[in-house]
């Protein structure tokens, strides 16, 4: 290269230009798409390059990009569910493990639900057991004081027809007069049978208790 074309003013005026351009406004070219270089025949030194299509590359139609996008959801949704599906199957593990304790603490609450029931029960039976028995007790003693009234009645009326034959022993001296005594005596036993209130013995209340 001869020395004339070195020190030529544009080449030193686009020395200066490059110099001047920030090197961030250099674009980066992509490696993956391919480009087309172009040659100036004057200078021989500058180059331009032109970013081109790759030509190999296939062309997408609208409806082409719509199934990717489609292709691209349903692999979303997919996640999605799958992430969905280890949510339920962790919020039915917790979900089982409260039923189990609910479970537990009901069955425990209703066997001491049927205890006190139970014992609520019993104490009533026992309750209406004395009941009875007190209500059974006092006619006893019912029957018992009209037994002992009606026995001190006919103790005093065979007390005053023990005197009676004492007295009329010396006054009989026949058979009939005798009966006639006897006679008497059974109407006056019959007059205070007749005058208790219950003429029910002791020893039938004794056997129906």
């Amino acid at each position: 290269m001869s020395e004339a074309f070195k020190t030529s003013p544009r080449l030193n005026q686009r020395s200066t230009m490059e110099s001047i351009t920030p090197p961030t406004e250099v674009k980066k070219l992509d490696t993956n798409q391919a480009h087309e270089v172009f040659r100036n025949n004057i200078t021989a030194v500058e180059v331009i390059v032109k970013q081109i299509k790759n030509k190999n590359a296939k062309e997408y139609t609208p409806e082409e990009k719509n199934i990717d996008c489609l292709h691209e959801e349903i692999e979303k949704l997919k996640t999605e569910l799958s992430s969905a599906k280890r949510s339920l199957e962790v919020t039915k593990k917790c979900f089982s493990s409260i039923m189990f304790e609910l479970g537990k603490q009901l069955e425990t609450a209703n066997q001491r639900e049927l205890k006190r029931q139970t014992k609520n029960i019993v104490l009533q039976l026992e309750k209406e057991k004395m009941k009875t028995l007190l209500e059974s007790k006092t006619n006893l003693v019912c029957k018992m004081s009209k037994e002992m009234l009606y026995m001190k009645r006919v103790v005093k009326l065979l007390g005053k027809s023990i005197g009676c034959m004492a007295s009329a022993s010396d006054d009989i001296h026949s058979r009939s007069e005798y009966e006639e005594f006897e006679n008497d005596l059974l109407k006056r036993t019959k007059c205070a049978v007749n005058t208790t209130d219950d003429p029910i013995t002791y020893n039938n209340t004794t056997a129906s208790s």
